[in-house]
């Protein structure tokens, strides 16, 4: 910034240590919440908890990048990672591999998340108005409302993370156009990529104004200002081939689900516009709507009086400073625009805008564009006062701006669906609360509707989703008799992959326990197997010819995501290859070590704890109804887990419960568990033929009791009491349940 016109002479920037140590001193206060014991009452907490625990689950199946989390949706799966973004997931998950428990590892991820974006908003302001002007932006941009409300009001950890990757592209991009060079381009790549990668809608509500933010500093620039776009061009073009295996098969697969199907009518959105004078806090303390997200009074203040300031040493602005001052106004008052009725043309006519669901979203640009806008306030002081003046006005302003934006959260303990209970303890992090918070969604869905509940769910799936959860009425829609084959036996099993051995006198099908989705294959020694949707449930289905085979289902890729693979191996490569030629070499080294240590501790835990599973193969027959092929058992220290693998041999008219007795050496019971499948939520009636249901159990045991033996059965309560009787494999009549030797399983 050239001085103006009779400007007074600058005391001088204040050191870089002190610049960093009020950095680390301001922000610290954004994270005490995160101090307190367990997760906090919001709106999506559960959902990322259990997408990253059955992530983890299904990486630790050998699998590099999951497309599908097989555990959710009930225990049908559902194709969460292929369309939303995974990166924070990931984080979650390699905090977990590093020793955190999973709650710990999602506080620590916003924890994270804070302290990156405080830290790239500063040098993003920093070079852009000058070391003070860092501090004070990057001060209004963690405690501006949207950003604290993301957190502990929401609990949205990818757009919450996102926050990180705003500052940085915008930064990157300054230097692209500043610099007139390849040097900061794979590091634009690498940015844009990882936007997408952590939250595809705020890359998409982000791109505007990125791109007004370009044509800003570009048309201030006096010259190479086509080089300067080819550049930038370059940069968001490796950006998207990096990230092309993730969009390109979510654009192109998203009419499988239901979040595809959402009609272009979709009024939501326009439930949450509010008139612009309601866009404002009258609080000084600010809080926290449920259904809409406000400008604080502190943060409109000071933005006021950047603005304010900023006018009256326009003339002492370059040209750069000029565009970008009046581009971040013009982008603070388009993000408040599309919040009032006055943008209700825009969310009716516009269909992509009915994917963001709510307007205030946009919210995260009027923080951003927001917070640059209080840098005019520092450069003013820069040049009045002297350092300890200027750093103590910093620090007020920054204790004010936290305290303002903090204590108006209303902190409660997230509780468990079923018991109440706070979310306190990692053991509790489970299949079962796992089943209980999809239960809890689906409810909602149930009592209330929201066309967003349940997006996942395949459009295949012919129930209504408040009801495929949920014991079948009315007469059995199976008119054709089942013929299934003689003999089925699990061999391995793994979140994504399962090998067994079928033997059938002629041509049958059976389904696996998973809802259908492009994707899912099966082989036969080698040969490809039909693989279609099944009528009812919309199960994967497989067409098994005649004889003895050896049977192969797995999860892998479609058309697009081969093509998005290929275009993000070629960005890989490219962007690989500008860093080795336009940087020094050890920035690859910088980069490749946080991949590999990542691909260490995948490698580690999957030897260590594999979720895949050799079954001990039963092959018992209860009543001519359900088979029990095998069962995979599990000792930890204050529980056992039993999955036992059920096969339907028809349609059932019984809603049948399970039971698992845990027994000594001398067939002494030790403790048991009841229940109807699947948590209560595969229920009997909705098995279809040939069905293969994975039915786990979490057994609470002594820590010091010694297991030998597990038995096992089924049982009716209506119209009366009975057990079903079960046959061995050699047909023998073994009562009312099957004992199964695990002395093996836990000496494993």
């Amino acid at each position: 910034m050239a001085d103006g016109k009779g400007a007074r002479k600058s005391p001088g920037p204040l050191p870089t240590f002190t610049a960093l140590s009020l950095l680390i001193a301001f922000t610290l206060p954004a994270l005490f919440p995160l101090f307190k014991p367990g997760l906090w009452a919001s709106h999506d907490p559960f959902h990322h908890l259990f997408r990253s625990f059955d992530l983890d689950y299904t990486l630790r199946g050998w699998e590099l990048y999951p497309r599908w989390l097989p555990n959710l949706g009930f225990f049908y799966g559902y194709p969460v990672t292929n369309f939303y973004a995974p990166l924070s997931y990931y984080l979650v998950v390699f905090l977990h591999w590093l020793g955190f428990g999973f709650i710990n590892s999602l506080k620590a991820s916003f924890g994270l998340s804070f302290l990156l974006a405080a830290f790239v908003a500063y040098l993003w302001a920093k070079d852009l108005f000058g070391e003070e002007a860092g501090l004070w932006v990057a001060v209004a941009y963690t405690y501006f409302p949207y950003h604290i409300a993301n957190a502990y009001v929401r609990a949205a950890l990818a757009e919450h993370l996102a926050f990180v990757f705003f500052p940085l592209i915008l930064w990157l991009l300054w230097k692209v156009v500043r610099k007139d060079t390849l040097k900061p381009i794979p590091f634009l790549a690498l940015a844009v990529a990882g936007l997408i990668l952590t939250h595809n809608l705020s890359a998409f509500i982000f791109a505007p104004f990125a791109l007004a933010y370009t044509l800003a500093l570009t048309f201030a620039k006096p010259s190479g200002r086509l080089k300067a776009l080819l550049l930038v061009a370059l940069g968001v073009i490796l950006g998207l081939a990096l990230s092309a295996f993730y969009w390109l098969p979510a654009l192109a697969e998203n009419r499988w689900i239901r979040a595809g199907q959402i009609a272009p009518s979709v009024t939501e959105p326009l439930n949450f516009l509010l008139p612009f004078a309601e866009l404002f806090s009258r609080s000084l303390i600010h809080h926290y709507p449920i259904s809409q997200h406000l400008f604080s009074l502190w943060q409109t203040v000071l933005m006021a009086c950047g603005f304010i300031l900023a006018l009256t040493q326009i003339r002492s602005f370059d040209a750069e400073k000029k565009a970008l001052t009046l581009a971040a106004a013009l982008s603070v008052a388009i993000a408040a625009f599309i919040n009032t009725p006055s943008s209700s043309f825009l969310w009716l006519n516009l269909k992509p805008l009915t994917f963001l669901q709510f307007p205030w979203r946009f919210q995260a640009m009027a923080g951003l564009f927001g917070s640059l806008l209080v840098a005019p306030i520092a450069i003013y002081l820069s040049q009045r006062l002297p350092k300890l003046p200027r750093a103590t006005c910093l620090l007020l302003v920054a204790a004010i701006w936290a305290f303002t934006s903090l204590a108006g959260i209303e902190w409660e303990p997230l509780r468990w669906p079923e018991t109440g209970q706070p979310v306190l303890k990692e053991d509790e992090v489970n299949f079962h609360s796992m089943a209980q918070y999809d239960y809890q969604t689906a409810l909602w869905a149930r009592l209330w509707g929201g066309p967003w509940l349940l997006e996942y769910l395949p459009v295949t799936v012919k129930v209504p989703r408040e009801e495929f959860w949920l014991p079948r009425e009315g007469p059995s829609p199976w008119a054709e008799e089942y013929y299934g084959p003689e003999k089925v036996e699990l061999k391995l099993i793994c979140p994504l992959k399962v090998t067994l051995t079928v033997n059938s006198s002629r041509d049958t099908y059976i389904r696996w326990h998973q809802f259908w989705f492009p994707g899912w294959q099966a082989a036969a020694e080698g040969i490809p197997l039909e693989v279609s949707p099944s009528p009812v449930l919309g199960l994967v289905t497989i067409k098994i010819p005649a004889g003895e085979h050896t049977i192969k289902i797995w999860f892998g890729d479609t058309l697009p995501r081969k093509l998005g693979k290929a275009l993000a191996l070629v960005g890989a490569l490219l962007t690989l290859t500008l860093i080795w030629r336009v940087e020094p070499k050890r920035w690859l080294l910088i980069l490749l070590l946080p991949v590999a240590l990542w691909f260490a501790l995948w490698g580690w835990h999957n030897l260590r704890d594999s979720t895949c599973v050799q079954p001990i193969s039963v092959g018992a027959d209860f009543e001519g109804k359900v088979a029990l092929l095998g069962l995979s058992f599990k000792r930890g220290a204050e529980a056992a887990e039993a999955t036992l693998y059920w096969m339907a041999l028809g349609p059932l008219e019984e809603n049948l419960t399970a039971f698992v007795h845990i027994l000594g050496p001398g067939g002494e019971k030790i403790s048991q568990h009841d229940g109807p499948p699947g948590e209560s939520f595969s229920p009997t009636t909705r098995w279809e033929p040939g069905e293969i249901t994975p039915d786990r159990h979490i057994i609470h045991i002594p820590s010091q009791a010694t297991l030998s033996y597990v038995r096992t059965g089924l049982y009716a309560l209506e119209p009366e009491f009975r057990n079903l009787i079960a046959r061995d494999r050699g047909g023998v009549i073994a009562g009312d349940g099957i004992m199964i030797n695990v002395v093996n399983e836990l000496s494993r």
